[in-house]
């Protein structure tokens, strides 16, 4: 989560810890909803517009297994 300044610098960058490995989907969507709502009440407290990207991660995902399949794990729950 990333809060940017009048001219779109990063003025303050704040990373949400998720525990997805091993978890099954209804648990999988039970966390990512707590953190969502997390990441609403934030914006919602700051004042700041909140904006999504979507972002592709099954390109990601293929290019990390011929390198490292170890980093590719924690992808593997959203590609």
């Amino acid at each position: 989560m990333a809060q940017t300044g009048g001219l779109g610098n990063r003025v303050r960058i704040r990373g949400i810890q998720l525990n997805l490995y091993g978890k099954n989907e209804e648990q999988t969507k039970a966390i990512l909803g707590d953190a969502w709502k997390e990441i609403a009440r934030g914006y919602a407290q700051s004042g700041k517009a909140l904006v999504i990207e979507r972002g592709d991660l099954r390109k990601k995902k293929l290019e990390l297994e011929s390198v490292d399949p170890v980093r590719t794990r924690p992808l593997s729950s959203f590609a």
